[in-house]
């Protein structure tokens, strides 16, 4: 059964025009490998970014930055039923990669 991942740009969240497809994948496992690596590529960019800005940040304004300025992918089954929750896992991850800089 194929995985499809959707990218929706979380400045724009309900504009249909601003999502794009991730890709289609024949297993669970690789669509959600790939909707995490999207996730932690937004993440190091504005790690990057809040530390040349602001100094070290917290995982709180990390997670911001995320909600509004990255894109927040979405695995969906055959089905059309989401498979993978992104939020908690950038909440998992900006507590880890925050932890891992202080």
């Amino acid at each position: 059964m194929p995985f499809r991942l959707t990218l929706f740009d979380n400045f724009h969240p309900y504009e249909p025009d601003e999502q794009r497809e991730g890709g289609v994948f024949p297993t669970l496992d690789a669509a959600i490998a790939a909707a995490k690596a999207y996730i932690n590529g937004d993440l190091a960019h504005f790690l990057e970014e809040e530390r040349q800005s602001r100094g070290e940040p917290t995982p709180e304004r990390l997670f911001s930055r995320f909600r509004s300025f990255g894109e927040l992918p979405v695995v969906y089954d055959e089905a059309g039923k989401s498979a993978f929750d992104g939020w908690a896992y950038c909440r998992e991850r900006t507590g880890e990669m925050c932890k891992k800089q202080s």
